[in-house]
C-alpha cells in the first residue's frame, strides 16, 4: 500500500536523481575532456612554434659557421696556391738562368772553336762567319728574354 507506493516513489525518485547526476557527471566529464584536449593542442602548437624557432636559429648559426669555415679554408687554399705558384715560378726562373748560362757557355766555346779553326786555316777575315753571327744573335736574344723575365 501506501508504504509500498511511497517506497516505490522514493526508489523512482532516487533512480531519476541518480540518472540525472550520471548525465551531469557524463556531461561535466566530457566538458573537462574537451577542455583538456584543447589545452593539449594549444601546448603542442606552442611547443611546435618554439621548436621551429629554435630550428630556424640553429640553421642560421650552422649556415653562418659554414660560410666562415668555407672562407677560412678558401683563404688557406688560395695562400697555398699562391705560394706554390711563386715557388714554381722561382724554380722555372732558376732553370731558365741555368739553361741560358749553359747555352751561352756552349756558344762561346763554339765561337772560340770557330775562331781557332778560322785562324788555323789562315783565314783572317774580319767579319764573323755566318755560324758565329747566328750564335751571337741567339745569345743576345736569350739575354734580352732573361732581362724581361
Amino acid at each position: 500500500s501506501v508504504k509500498e507506493w511511497a517506497d516505490a516513489e522514493l526508489a523512482t525518485r532516487k533512480e531519476a536523481e541518480t540518472k540525472r547526476l550520471d548525465e551531469e557527471s557524463q556531461e561535466r566529464l566530457q566538458n573537462e575532456q574537451k577542455k583538456a584536449e584543447e589545452d593539449f593542442e594549444g601546448k603542442v602548437k606552442a611547443l611546435r612554434s618554439e621548436h621551429d624557432a629554435k630550428l630556424a636559429k640553429l640553421r642560421r648559426e650552422i649556415q653562418e659557421q659554414f660560410a666562415t669555415d668555407k672562407d677560412e679554408v678558401f683563404g688557406e687554399l688560395q695562400l697555398k696556391f699562391d705560394n706554390d705558384v711563386r715557388h714554381e715560378k722561382q724554380q722555372q726562373a732558376e732553370k731558365l738562368k741555368t739553361l741560358q748560362a749553359d747555352l751561352k757557355k756552349e756558344t762561346e766555346e763554339a765561337v772560340a772553336k770557330e775562331r781557332e779553326n778560322a785562324s788555323v786555316e789562315g783565314s783572317k777575315n774580319s767579319s764573323p762567319s755566318p755560324a758565329e753571327a747566328e750564335l751571337k744573335k741567339k745569345v743576345n736574344d736569350m739575354d734580352a728574354e732573361r732581362r724581361t723575365n
